[in-house]
């Protein structure tokens, strides 16, 4: 939560005050319905960008005669960042009788679940953002939640790059901060160093009183996890400028997409550990996603979010494909109880919606792997993998 507030409620000041929500289709008349709610009215990503994610995904596997010979429509839903619409959104999820929801992102969730939970849809591929993101019986997510890998990031700093004190620098998000700052306190008495922090900040564009910042932390630390988003940025050259041996690590949702170009010479100061592999990733998910999104939705702007919501669908299909019978929202929630190792074609490490691990209040969490993030040739590019069982207590 905490790790994604800068980039959100950048995004929230970006967003259309219209009243009602958009709904769009791929085909009629298709056999199974999916659905995806975003806040497709944002100025940026990943709004319309999950959703033609999804969209492409059916198109092709449509191509192909579909899944065990039914076809797929897509439906998209836009909430507007608007709990009424959100609701809107759910109740018409039940109303076209929707198999799943598929790479939803959105922050009205507390409109949207109570609805979802009652007719026992499954969300699969969701990105978890609000508390019952993190806690429904029905979310089915194919990441770690961003606390989880906001708090890993203590435990990195610590067991890998040696530090010995750590800031913990966040967005200010409020009562919503309580979770992921408990989270981040555990991981750090988890690895025996000191805890320097919080420090919360505006999560608003511009932070000039950086210099200032910069010298209280590293007055206190030699490492931090700065997840702030481009104030983050914006933070870390202040601080590299007074201590050039300085590290970073955080999740990487609360990275721009562009913070090795932007940090440059500097970036090998950081790392960003995530659910996702790099976009310079061969995996056949990656190579197709990159291709098919660039040629088919050009005009949107691709993310972490768009990529998530793409990985989804192939969670989806796999599982969806073992059924024998019609696909519902019941049928797929057994078949995903029972799914032990879902492919989902290299985007993220196979996924055993079997076992559940809990850190903390975060009860919904089926993959604990995590991908270290870093600096190679100007690029991101993973230079490594690891397990947020080793850094925080379950």
């Amino acid at each position: 939560m905490l790790a994604l507030s800068a980039a959100l409620l950048l995004l929230l000041a970006a967003c259309s005050s219209s009243a009602t929500g958009t709904t769009t289709g791929t085909t009629s008349g298709g056999d199974i319905k999916v659905m995806v709610i975003a806040p497709f009215t944002l100025a940026v990503a990943p709004a319309q960008a999950n959703y033609d994610a999804v969209r492409i995904q059916a198109q092709l596997q449509n191509a192909k005669g579909g899944i065990n010979g039914h076809k797929i429509d897509v439906i998209g839903c836009d909430d507007q960042s608007n709990p009424n619409v959100g609701a809107q959104c759910a109740q018409q999820a039940v109303r076209e009788h929707v198999a799943a929801l598929l790479g939803v992102f959105t922050l009205v969730g507390t409109s949207i679940w109570p609805i979802i939970n009652a007719a026992g849809i499954p969300e699969i591929g969701l990105v978890q953002y609000g508390p019952l993101d993190m806690t429904s019986p029905n979310a089915w997510p194919v990441t770690p939640a961003a606390p989880v890998a906001n708090a890993s990031s203590f435990g990195y700093l610590a067991k890998v790059k040696g530090c010995k004190a750590i800031a913990d620098i966040q967005a200010d998000a409020g009562s919503n901060s309580q979770v992921p700052l408990a989270l981040d306190k555990e991981a750090v008495a988890a690895a025996g160093v000191k805890y320097v922090g919080p420090y919360l900040l505006p999560a608003t564009q511009g932070l000039a009183n950086a210099p200032a910042i910069a010298r209280s932390v590293t007055s206190k630390a030699d490492c931090a996890n700065v997840a702030d988003g481009q104030n983050g940025i914006i933070l870390m050259k202040a601080i590299l400028q007074q201590d050039p041996s300085f590290k970073f690590a955080t999740n990487q949702l609360s990275l721009p997409g562009d913070w090795v170009t932007q940090l440059g010479s500097l970036a090998s100061a950081a790392n960003g550990l995530g659910g996702l592999a790099s976009d310079n990733s061969q995996a056949p998910g990656i190579v197709e996603y990159l291709k098919e999104m660039k040629a088919k939705a050009p005009g949107d702007t691709l993310s972490e979010f768009s990529e998530l919501a793409w990985a989804s669908w192939y969670a989806f299909a796999q599982v969806a494909s073992t059924i024998n019978g019609p696909v519902t929202a019941q049928s797929l929630t057994a078949a995903l109880g029972k799914a032990t190792s879902v492919n989902t074609e290299g985007m993220t490490p196979p996924v055993n919606f079997t076992q559940r691990t809990q850190f903390a209040s975060i009860s919904r969490i089926f993959s604990t792997k995590l991908y270290v993030l870093g600096a190679q040739d100007g690029k991101v590019a993973q230079v490594g993998l690891i397990d947020a069982r080793t850094y925080l207590p379950s």
